[in-house]
């Protein structure tokens, strides 16, 4: 049996990560502001994690091999990691950064769809 290059959990994958991606760009580029405040302020914040941690799981199954998935401890550390860059360090330092608590709320909520997200495509492709 001749197996396709993609698998089925890639292509899932891939498809929701460029629905993140698209949702991201319309609402940050071209639907801004929308006059709804949780789109405005918050949806891009929710996104910026699995977008991350998208990119960075493609190019390290290019580099490491296709069953290469981030661990939830790597995805929580990119969520702390943008708290802190964004929210605690420049604000201080930058006053076009504004220091919001709901942010690292939506970075971690961000964080936590991503693994649950890759968890539920992984258990399927294992069951297919």
């Amino acid at each position: 049996m001749v197996r396709s290059s993609w698998s089925r959990i890639e292509k899932r994958g891939f498809f929701l990560w460029m629905a993140g991606m698209a949702i991201y760009l319309t609402v940050r580029f071209i639907f801004r502001p929308s006059g709804i405040a949780w789109i405005d302020f918050y949806l891009s914040d929710i996104l910026s994690v699995p977008i991350i941690a998208g990119i960075t799981t493609s190019c390290m199954q290019v580099w490491k091999g296709r069953e290469f998935q981030l661990s939830a401890g790597q995805i929580l550390f990119i969520a702390l990691y943008i708290s802190v860059v964004f929210e605690f360090i420049l604000p201080k330092t930058n006053a076009r950064y504004i220091q919001d608590f709901n942010d690292v709320i939506c970075y971690f909520a961000g964080g936590m769809i991503w693994i649950w997200a890759t968890k539920t495509f992984l258990k399927a492709n294992n069951h297919a």
